[in-house]
């Protein structure tokens, strides 16, 4: 066991050799599984871009310094990385990842003017409010790549369309508003 001061009460950390399960560089993680299956560990796109990657093929061996977090262990440093016992692209396996998103809900209406509440790209969602309202509605970073948009800005106007998810609402469609974006925008 190591120990890491960061300004604080020291962290007790835990060095592991395992082998990576998945990692999905759209959602920004995947996981670990350690050598003594004791568990897979959490991967964060952050931890991986510290140690000069963007992304790990599935197979990899790592040895990595992790740390109890509120859900379970968490890789916090990579100290190294073995490509040789990756699995190489297309063969079977390789393509395994986090369980299918669920089927995205049908828009119940047309698109409306909203303003970013926030978003936050490192965990890939935000919040926008929708004019004339005090309702938060969630949206995800995949619905912005599906409108080939790379972030918001908070404060930044926008227009979405809306359907009621698992959670509440969330912004199913969305473009930035100008001309020729739809002919009810005046």
């Amino acid at each position: 066991m190591s120990e890491s001061q960061s300004g604080g009460d020291p962290i007790a950390s835990s060095r592991i050799r395992g082998t990576v399960k998945w990692f999905n560089a759209v959602k920004g993680y995947g996981f670990v599984t350690p050598e003594d299956a004791s568990g897979d560990v959490f991967l964060h796109m952050t931890v991986l871009r510290q140690a000069g990657l963007d992304k790990i093929p599935v197979g990899s061996t790592v040895e990595c310094e992790t740390v109890q977090a509120a859900k379970g262990l968490q890789v916090q440093t990579i100290l190294s990385v073995d490509l040789s016992t990756a699995v190489p692209e297309g063969e079977e396996g390789y393509s395994r990842g986090p369980p299918p998103l669920p089927p995205q809900p049908e828009a119940t209406g047309d698109f409306e003017m909203a303003t970013v509440k926030w978003f936050n790209p490192h965990k890939g969602y935000g919040f926008v409010c929708p004019d004339d309202t005090q309702l938060d509605v969630f949206i995800h970073m995949v619905t912005l790549r599906r409108a080939n948009l790379a972030g918001l800005v908070t404060g930044q106007k926008v227009m979405v369309k809306t359907a009621q998810g698992p959670k509440g609402m969330q912004a199913v469609e969305i473009m930035l508003p100008g001309p020729g974006s739809v002919d009810q925008y005046v």
